[in-house]
Order: structure tokens, then C-alpha cells, then sequence
């Protein structure tokens, strides 16, 4: 699934029909006909925050055991 987050399976199966009657067949019966091979949703929309992103600090060392 391109462009698909954890739920992007839900998004694909909600907006299309098809895809969604042939997983729940494949669900079903276990037949494979009708899935799809590839799924491509479209580019997500992102919410520029009201605020500057923190200043970056050289991250800790990681210590041994």
C-alpha cells in the first residue's frame, strides 16, 4: 500500500466498493480474484503546527551495560 498509514487499509476499503466486496470474499470463501495487487491512496494532508519545531540538541551518548 502506497502512501498508506496503519490504517490505510481502512481508508482503501471504505472509498473502494470493489476492493472491499473482494476481501470480504477472499475473507469468506478464500478466493483471490478481484484483490488488488497494488494500492496507491492519495497524498495525505498535514496541518503545518501554529508553533517553531524545538531547537535540535546533539542526542545523549549511548552508555555500554
Amino acid at each position: 500500500m502506497h502512501r498508506g498509514s496503519h490504517d490505510g487499509a481502512f481508508y482503501q476499503l471504505r472509498d473502494d466498493p470493489a476492493a472491499k466486496q473482494a476481501v470480504y470474499r477472499f475473507l469468506a470463501t478464500g478466493e483471490t480474484t478481484g484483490l488488488p495487487v497494488a494500492v496507491s491512496l492519495p497524498v495525505p494532508d498535514f496541518e503545518v503546527p501554529p508553533f517553531a519545531p524545538p531547537t535540535s540538541k546533539a542526542a545523549p551518548s549511548a552508555k555500554s551495560p
